[in-house]
């Protein structure tokens, strides 16, 4: 009754005891982890048995307070919970005021961690249609889906690893090839992101083609090479002036 109960009213806190008429307490907390991993659960129970114990904290219980129940350690671990449920909900909001702020920009961005796992990125990293998209957390060279080219394979510098030895921005250049064989030419710019302690915690990548940038810049080059040749030679004999 209390697992239907708990499926339709989703609570905040659970508070249970590990003896009960008709389950076991460690097997209802372990139900109810697998309907919702992160609600808080605190554990009330007479049972001092630190197998008991032991069992209860591999379920990530937040709290076991022994009976008789003193009410201002209930209290107190009531309101550590509530605090911990503020502040992941003032967290979801403000990675998703990000997350829509970082959508609407045209160029893709990922936010990478340490060990080269995307943990955000924005629609249009999105689009590149790698084959990482379908992981949780990818490896940064598992999101676009050129077919040549990629970090991994050594053959274009990443400019993260420039990071890790000097801690400044660094950008470099990457010239790809996607399934249609087009050329694509990328600035890669990456950004270090810093904790209190001034040590690098995460990067930041921005990637921007500007292959319509070269492309245009190469046809004035030749427009200019055009209008310099006509303007020193004869149009109609081609002799110089």
């Amino acid at each position: 009754e209390g697992i239907s109960i708990f499926e339709i009213s989703h609570p905040d806190i659970v508070v249970t005891d590990l003896q009960l008429s008709s389950l076991d307490g460690l097997e209802l907390i372990n139900r109810l982890r697998a309907i919702e991993s992160k609600v808080p659960i605190i554990v009330n129970s007479a049972f001092s048995d630190p197998h008991l114990l032991l069992q209860s904290i591999a379920l990530s219980v937040n709290d076991y307070i022994l009976k008789p129940t003193n009410t201002n350690l209930m209290l107190q671990a009531l309101r550590k919970s509530a605090r911990i449920l503020s502040y992941e909900k003032s967290l979801a909001r403000s990675h998703k005021m990000m997350q829509t702020i970082i959508d609407e920009i045209p160029d893709p961005i990922m936010y990478i961690e340490l060990d080269m796992r995307v943990k955000m990125m924005n629609k249009a990293a999105k689009a590149l249609g790698g084959e990482g998209l379908t992981e949780l957390y990818p490896k940064c060279n598992k999101i676009s889906d050129e077919t040549s080219g990629g970090c991994s394979n050594g053959s274009h510098p990443c400019p993260i690893n420039d990071i890790i030895k000097t801690k400044a921005p660094s950008t470099v250049r990457h010239v790809h090839t996607d399934k249609e064989g087009k050329t694509h030419h990328i600035d890669v710019h990456a950004k270090p992101i810093f904790d209190h302690d001034g040590a690098v915690m995460a990067y930041l990548e921005i990637r921007q083609d500007i292959s319509a940038y070269l492309d245009v810049q190469k046809q004035l080059i030749l427009e200019t090479k055009k209008l310099t040749h006509l303007s020193m030679h004869d149009s109609l004999t081609k002799l110089p002036n």
